[in-house]
């Protein structure tokens, strides 16, 4: 135990890992969860009353109804009505739970209310991206391809010091594919637009 204990010392007292309490992080993955972590926090205190959508909330979810012959189902209401009201959102649920559905319904949304806002759509994997696309009608990118990664370069285009043009809208699709490190990359770079994050209970 001496000898771990020297060891860990060592490794942070070179600055490799950084300890914090009981717990030891390797650095890039402490600072990844810091940036994440206090970008979450810069989203969430945008709340609604700063995203107002000008017209009867309930009325346009209504004609989505129309538009796509559905009926949404209270949960599904919810989760439109929150995505477009709050800086971040998480919308969670299974396969075959609607959540593409209700994507779909989001972007119209947004996209008549924001006629000259930015609307970006991603995935953590290629396919994941296409599917993405094909349910929405909306472009999607993987979440490299959106924040412009240079293998040249050895990294992202947009990020902490360079943000996606706003104002606007983000969704991100299948989100528990994705890591803390690339999380704290898109989530750094999306400073000037609304989140919304999708996936699995995971």
């Amino acid at each position: 135990v001496p000898m771990i204990a020297a060891a860990n010392k060592k490794i942070v007292d070179e600055g490799r890992c950084i300890r914090e309490g009981d717990a030891v992080y390797a650095r890039a993955l402490y600072e990844a969860e810091t940036l994440t972590a206090a970008a979450v926090r810069t989203l969430a205190a945008a709340g609604s009353d700063v995203y107002k959508i000008d017209d009867n909330l309930d009325r346009l979810i209504d004609l989505m109804e129309q538009k796509y012959d559905v009926e949404y189902a209270p949960e599904q209401r919810e989760a439109i009505s929150t995505a477009l009201q709050n800086g971040i959102s998480i919308i969670t649920g299974g396969p075959g739970t609607g959540k593409t559905t209700v994507i779909r319904a989001i972007c119209d949304i947004y996209s008549m209310n924001n006629i000259k806002n930015e609307l970006y759509l991603c995935a953590p994997t290629g396919r994941a991206a296409k599917r993405m696309e094909e349910a929405t009608g909306y472009e999607a990118k993987t979440i490299h391809r959106l924040l412009r990664y240079s293998p040249e370069y050895g990294g992202f285009e947009y990020g902490i010091d360079t943000p996606l043009p706003g104002p606007g809208l983000l969704i991100v699709d299948e989100v528990s594919m994705m890591d803390i490190e690339l999380a704290s990359y898109l989530l750094s770079a999306a400073e000037n637009l609304q989140v919304v994050m999708v996936g699995d209970v995971d």
